[in-house]
């Protein structure tokens, strides 16, 4: 009988333990929507920029270094832009992760509770 008390024990303990685990989870997919959010958002803004400058460099040029700044500003906005996405693809996928973390452990916790 003790040893069947302390199985059930670990099982409540370790069922709180995941349950802890889900929370964390639901919190970081929280955190990954908000951050998808924010570079989705800066995406928009960083085409702006660009489109912005693109429509200024049509214009007739005043000196060769104001073509050159215009340039290099263009340069780094697409890294900008280009950074944006490839953190936007990671937020993805760890929200991707955490759903299957998330339904795995639900999945452990019912097996559990049987």
């Amino acid at each position: 009988m003790g040893q069947v008390m302390t199985i059930q024990d670990i099982s409540k303990q370790t069922a709180a333990v995941i349950l802890e685990i889900s929370e964390v989870i639901a919190q970081i997919k929280e955190i990954t929507s908000t951050i998808a959010l924010a570079i989705e958002e800066e995406s928009i803004e960083t085409q702006r920029i660009s489109y912005s400058i693109e429509q200024t460099s049509l214009e007739p040029q005043e000196s060769s270094a104001g073509f050159f700044e215009k340039k290099e500003t263009s340069k780094q906005i697409e890294q900008i832009e280009k950074s944006a996405h490839q953190v936007l693809a990671a937020a993805h996928d760890l929200s991707e992760q955490s759903e299957i973390l998330h339904r795995e452990i639900d999945m452990f916790l019912r097996l559990i509770k049987k």
